[in-house]
């Protein structure tokens, strides 16, 4: 069983998994040009990359132990705006990586920001994790203050570190460790 197979919620959000029936809300904020500008794949043209997506996701559910997507359902709107994976999970060190990606029409409302603290919440209270990082574009400036803001904190730069849509990116890298996420919540460990 895969450890982060779980439903998460607050007060506005619901982590869960993405199924077929979030077909057409994934695909409104996937085929939209800006939300991919930092990232290693094209805006999604039709419906059929999206679907494509889905599918590869539902069978990861069954087939791999150390990545995990949830959709973030907005509850307000019982609406799919966003996604938020972890993968690259090591058991042994209890160190993993997240990536994630919300609709323009919900962003600066800080969903992401909530979504990111509960899964910290989830990882450092319940799964004893030790480290969370995320990586982004030294350009993306909407994520680096996300990331400065749900707690993390940059640890450096990987220079040249890819290509998104023909321009090379260096890449910084943000992480919060378990002892960061007691200390600023002030928990005794």
């Amino acid at each position: 069983m895969n450890i982060f197979d779980v439903e998460l919620i607050t007060a506005r959000i619901k982590l869960r998994r993405i199924s077929h029936e979030d077909l057409a809300d994934m695909y409104e904020f996937t085929s939209i040009k800006s939300v991919t500008e930092f990232l290693e794949w094209d805006a999604h043209k039709s419906i059929v990359p999206t679907k494509e997506f889905i599918s590869k996701t539902l069978n990861e559910y069954i087939t791999k132990e150390t990545t995990f997507t949830w959709g973030i359902e907005y509850l307000e709107h019982s609406k799919l705006v966003g996604t938020i994976r972890i993968y690259d999970y090591v058991p042994k060190y209890g160190r993993a990586e997240v990536s994630y990606i919300i609709n323009p029409a919900y962003q600066g409302k800080g969903i992401m920001t909530e979504v990111l603290r509960q899964i910290y919440y989830h990882c450092f209270n319940n799964l004893r994790m030790l480290r969370l990082q995320a990586k982004c574009s030294a350009k993306n400036l909407g994520s680096i203050k996300l990331l400065q803001k749900s707690g993390m904190v940059e640890e450096g730069c990987l220079r040249n570190y890819y290509s998104a849509h023909g321009i090379i990116h260096d890449s910084y890298v943000f992480a919060i460790t378990s002892d960061n996420y007691f200390s600023l919540n002030g928990i005794n460990k």
